[in-house]
């Protein structure tokens, strides 16, 4: 809505009231393109998180004989759809693919939100394979590859497999982010000093006299890496070889 001489009736009434027609440009062309793109991206990575450790409980269960047992403890559970990674994902809304100066410039690249790409059937199927393929690879990698007599014991398979899945879906919310702001690297760090926090906190969740041992360490590195390293060069060659329309311009 907007003031006029006919009175404040209809600018009262709207959802969102301007006082002159020369910031409709601004609100349609910088924040009704903020608003799409950041609203599509945090709705795509809700999924993927939630997806991810369900697959993960998944290949768990079908690995050791479709047993109805948690793999991780509720404890742990509950940190992990909050805590453990609610700041990054929120601070997605915070995140700029382009500046204010260039959105006003090319007004072109409002018109390309009419195709709804930012949220639709492919960029949620592309999720979830990625969800899929990493929450296997991290339960995969920790039973079969990082298997030995030390770590042979539910609590330090869960430790190591929650761990990387922790640090996975951190480095992928890394990777999304085309601006970084201190707010943001404040939120990354804030998620690993609450689970670091939680591993002294919960001593019947996580053994620490194995957690902070090299050989621990060690294989949480390769499960990420074999998790993330993937789906990190395929999205790179993505934006190498096909870049958006907004990316040419930044």
């Amino acid at each position: 809505g907007i003031p006029g001489k006919e009175g404040k009736q209809a600018s009262l009434a709207a959802d969102i009231s301007v006082t002159t027609f020369a910031h409709v440009s601004r609100l349609f062309l910088w924040h009704g393109r903020n608003a799409y793109k950041r609203s599509a991206r945090l709705a795509l990575f809700v999924m993927h998180r939630g997806l991810i450790i369900a697959v993960v409980q998944v290949v768990y269960s079908a690995i050791f004989f479709y047993a109805a047992l948690s793999v991780y403890h509720s404890y742990i559970l509950v940190g992990y759809a909050t805590l453990f990674t609610m700041f990054p994902i929120f601070s997605l809304v915070l995140d700029e693919e382009v500046s204010p100066a260039v959105a006003d410039t090319y007004p072109e690249l409002y018109r390309e939100l009419h195709k709804g790409r930012a949220l639709n059937l492919r960029q949620f199927l592309t999720m979830a394979f990625k969800a899929v393929y990493q929450g296997t690879a991290i339960m995969v990698v920790s039973v079969y590859l990082l298997w030995d007599e030390t770590y042979f014991s539910l609590m330090h398979l869960a430790a190591i497999s929650f761990t990387a899945l922790v640090f996975t879906e951190l480095l992928m919310i890394a990777l999304e982010i085309h601006r970084w702001r201190l707010i943001m690297v404040v939120a990354e760090l804030l998620s690993m000093a609450c689970y670091c926090g939680a591993i002294f906190a919960l001593p019947q969740v996580f053994d620490r006299s194995i957690i902070f041992s090299a050989p621990f360490l060690v294989r949480v590195v390769v499960v990420t890496a074999v998790s993330c390293l993937p789906v990190s060069i395929g999205k790179f060659l993505k934006r190498r070889f096909a870049p958006p329309s907004a990316a040419k311009l930044s």
